[in-house]
């Protein structure tokens, strides 16, 4: 495929909007048609870091210049950052304001969590002058537990991970955005999504595929504040919906898929609307809340050469309801089988 030099870039730009920063090597030639090749051809030597430094990004840091950063230049920085915030800054803060030295930096440089930075920082300007108008943004000592068992898997604070674009998912109003950050989401877990939806007639809001696993889901976006009800009417749209798509899917080398309602909450009737989707067009129907997919994303994000499809495949199979304590215990089974 001939791929032109601009295109490789208007790709770079796409990949950075979705995920909320600037893509790896390693995702950019893996979530693209673009091979290395090919970017050689247009940016010659280090071509991935040459096309950052050609669109405004500064090349990515590795291991070996971390002990080069002074520590006081670093602390300027996440000083700069607390004015601009008025708070702490999570990971994604960091990654989106494109904020150097990288956070990474920080974590290898004083082999904490990111989340214990406040903690050293505090610790750093606390007899210093010029750090006195920021000491007010940090936590309290007394707030902050540090544990040398932390781990991520197992705890609640996942949304200091959430990617700045899909960030007001849970609190947008507009069904629209609803809907294209559910998209977002199912793009961020590495799915080829097709966004259907408002002005699009009689369809679903989107299909999410993934062709390496054979797998797709038909989802609908339920934007209720409120726990959201399948109606009559909701049910057999969804089962026209699948009735539709059926053969488009196997013609793609779909061989299983799952038609999904994603909401913030579920009522209890909703688990017999699924189970007659199943009878009805023998599709295993998910309920995903809002939460457990935003869990399942930063899963992805903290640990995606280890993420499983295959895996997650098995978890829809099931059908039913999908919540965060589902997602904590999936993610854990992954990260055992990883060790």
């Amino acid at each position: 495929m001939n791929i032109t030099r601009e295109e490789c870039i208007k790709e770079f730009k796409r990949l950075s909007q979705i995920k909320g920063r600037p893509p790896k090597q390693k995702e950019f030639l893996k979530e693209t048609m673009i091979s290395s090749y090919m970017l050689s051809k247009h940016f010659g030597r280090n071509a991935f870091a040459e096309m950052m430094a050609i669109i405004g990004y500064q090349p990515r840091q590795t291991v070996k210049d971390i002990p080069k950063i002074p520590v006081e230049r670093m602390w300027e920085a996440y000083a700069e950052m607390l004015r601009k915030l008025h708070r702490p800054p999570s990971q994604s803060d960091w990654v989106f304001n494109r904020f150097q030295p990288a956070e990474i930096t920080f974590r290898t440089k004083f082999n904490c969590k990111f989340s214990e930075i406040p903690l050293r920082f505090e610790e750093f300007a606390k007899d210093k002058s010029e750090y006195s108008d920021v000491i007010a943004y940090l936590p309290k000592t007394q707030e902050v537990e540090v544990s040398p068992f932390y781990n991520p898997i197992r705890t609640n604070d996942f949304r200091l991970f959430v990617p700045p674009i899909i960030q007001d998912i849970e609190t947008t109003k507009d069904p629209v955005v609803f809907e294209k950050k559910v998209g977002t989401c199912f793009q961020l877990l590495g799915f080829k999504t097709n966004r259907l939806g408002q002005g699009q007639g009689q369809n679903p809001d989107g299909i999410a595929s993934h062709p390496k696993n054979g797998f797709a889901l038909i989802y609908d976006a339920k934007s209720h504040e409120d726990g959201y009800s399948i109606t009559t009417s909701d049910r057999r749209a969804s089962e026209q919906y699948i009735d539709d798509h059926r053969e488009q899917l196997k013609k793609s080398g779909i061989k299983i898929f799952f038609f999904a309602f994603i909401a913030h909450s579920f009522n209890s009737d909703c688990k017999k609307a699924t189970q007659d989707i199943r009878e009805k067009t023998n599709v295993t129907a998910v309920l995903i809340t809002v939460p457990a997919l935003l869990r399942l994303v930063v899963g992805h994000i903290q640990n995606p050469y280890d993420f499983d499809h295959d895996k997650l495949k098995s978890l829809l199979a099931k059908g039913g309801q999908i919540d965060p304590k589902t997602i904590q215990s999936f993610l854990g089974e992954i990260q055992q089988g990883s060790q």
